[in-house]
Formats: C-alpha cells, sequence, structure tokens
C-alpha cells in the first residue's frame, strides 16, 4: 500500500507537469492560428482599400474629364459669341476647322485627349466599325461636344465608287448607324479621297459620277466638305511630328479660311503630338478654331 502512495505521490507531479505543457501546446496553436486568420484578414483589408482607391482614382478621372467637356462646352460658345460679333466688325477674321478623317481607332482616345487639354472643338468624319473596342469612342466624340460627320461606311473605294447606288446605299447605311451615338441629323459629309478623284473610272462609276453626286448630296441636304492644308500624316509610317506642323505653317500662309486634314490611324502614332503644336500655332498665329457647321463655308476642289 505504501508503494502504491509512494507511486501516486510521484506521479501527480509529472502528470501536473504534462497537462501544463498540454495546454501552453494548444494555447500556443490557437494563438499561431488566431494570429494567421489576422494576417489573412489584413491581407484583405488592404485589398479592399487598394480596390476602393482606384476606384476612387478612376471616378476622379472620370469626374475631371466630364467637368473639362463641360468648360470646353461653354467656351465653344463663347468662342462662337466672340466669332459673330468680331465677323460684323471684321469680315477678314482668320478661321481653322480642324478635321479627322477615318476614325474610330485605337488613336482616337489620344486625339480626342489633345482637344480636351486644348479646349478645342474639332469634326470627325469617321466612318463605320462594331468593334466593341472602338465604338466608345463615337459616343466620346459627342459627349466631348465635337462635330459627327459621315464619311461613308466602309471606305471601299471599289465598292462605293462602283456606281451611285451602292455609293447612297453606303452612305445611308453610315448615317443610320450614327444615329446610335447621337439624335441630331448627320448633315456634314466627305467623300473618300475628296471630290475630285479617279476612282469611279477605276472602279466602273463613270466620268460624271462625282459631278451627279455632288449635286445629288445637296438635293439630300447634305454638305460636302474637302480640305486647304494637308499634313500628310496619312501614310503607313508616323512621320516626324516636326514635319507634320511645319507643313501647316506653309499651308496656312495668308489663307483666312482653313481646313485641315488630319487622319485617326492606328498607325499615325505622332499625329496626336502634332496636332497639339499645331493648335498652339494657329492661335498664336490669329485663328479661331471651330467645329464645321451648316453655316460654314465649305473648301471644295
Amino acid at each position: 500500500m505504501k508503494k502504491i502512495v509512494l507511486i501516486l505521490l510521484f506521479l501527480l507531479p509529472v502528470s501536473a507537469l504534462v497537462m501544463v505543457s498540454l495546454a501552453r501546446y494548444y494555447d500556443e496553436k490557437d494563438f499561431r492560428r488566431q494570429l494567421d486568420e489576422a494576417a489573412d484578414r489584413e491581407e484583405e483589408l488592404r485589398t479592399e482599400i487598394d480596390n476602393l482607391e482606384n476606384d476612387l482614382l478612376f471616378k476622379g478621372g472620370e469626374l475631371a474629364r466630364r467637368e473639362s467637356q463641360v468648360m470646353h462646352s461653354r467656351s465653344r460658345s463663347q468662342i462662337l459669341e466672340g466669332y459673330i460679333e468680331a465677323r460684323a466688325d471684321n469680315p477678314q477674321i482668320k478661321i481653322a476647322y480642324i478635321t479627322i478623317d477615318d476614325g474610330p481607332s485605337t488613336l482616337s482616345g489620344e486625339l480626342l485627349d489633345v482637344l480636351i487639354q486644348k479646349n478645342v472643338p474639332a469634326t470627325f468624319f469617321v466612318v463605320g466599325s462594331e468593334n466593341p473596342a472602338l465604338t466608345k469612342y463615337y459616343k466620346r466624340i459627342v459627349e466631348d461636344n465635337h462635330v459627327l460627320a459621315n464619311h461613308s461606311y466602309h471606305h471601299d473605294y471599289s465598292n462605293i465608287y462602283s456606281s451611285k447606288d451602292e455609293f447612297w446605299k453606303d452612305v445611308e447605311l453610315q448615317n443610320v448607324f450614327l444615329a446610335n451615338f447621337t439624335d441630331k441629323p448627320i448633315t456634314l459629309f466627305r467623300f473618300p479621297g475628296g471630290s475630285e478623284n479617279p476612282q469611279p473610272l477605276k472602279y466602273g462609276g463613270g466620268p460624271a459620277m462625282m459631278a451627279e453626286l455632288e449635286s445629288e448630296l445637296g438635293e439630300k441636304g447634305y454638305i460636302y466638305h474637302d480640305w486647304n492644308v494637308f499634313p500628310d500624316d496619312v501614310s503607313a509610317k508616323s512621320k516626324p511630328v516636326s514635319e507634320l506642323v511645319q507643313r501647316v505653317k506653309e499651308q496656312v500662309y495668308y489663307r483666312k479660311n482653313v481646313t485641315i486634314l488630319l487622319h485617326d490611324h492606328p498607325w499615325n502614332l505622332t499625329t496626336p503630338e502634332a496636332l497639339g503644336q499645331m493648335i498652339d500655332f494657329l492661335r498664336a498665329d490669329g485663328y479661331i478654331i471651330l467645329p464645321l457647321s451648316e453655316n460654314s463655308v465649305p473648301i471644295r476642289f
């Protein structure tokens, strides 16, 4: 009996130590688990914060762009009012129209950003595109208070200049398409290749086709515009900014009414920067920059 008591007396402290050790072990394990959970939650919170910051930056950028659009619109009204008053006193006032053909493309956003930064309106002679990545630019052209104009839907010489019927099908298809983005009637038009081009002779439309189309455009309520300043940014290879700007400087010389032709092609990478410099030059040279309208005097070849 004494032996049993002695053994129990010996085992009791050992058991107590074991229990304490086990308790510490499980407490430490639970503590580590809690630390891991806290670390995971911290990471989740950081992700949420990052998402909120990105969302705020995006919304802030959108707000800034919309504020700029409002200022742009107000400034345009002021420009037009000033132009009307000035024209009454000085019919020799210098006017420049910036026109941009063949868009939309992946370059459209850069061109529109430059116009917003410079607070300048332009006229976009656009073709048709069902590409979701590009259709947003039709809407932005309108939202940014520029003029949306018809440049045919397909811009395919071999089709539109094969006959007058094919020409009108394409032009009217584009007007129906553009009605998705504006409730204003589209009355401004530019011939693909301009009003003087040999394409009807090449593709079967005949020698009288262009003259007949010019007359029919007027009968249908369209006003067509050519251009008298062309910096030649249309080539498949981007040209130096300085070269494009210099051509504008040379071609506007002594002209009171200029319509500048630029292009919205994904490969014309220098056109946006050149556009900004052209605007600076035109303003410094005394030009008022306006969008084309039904009241603008058309430049025609």
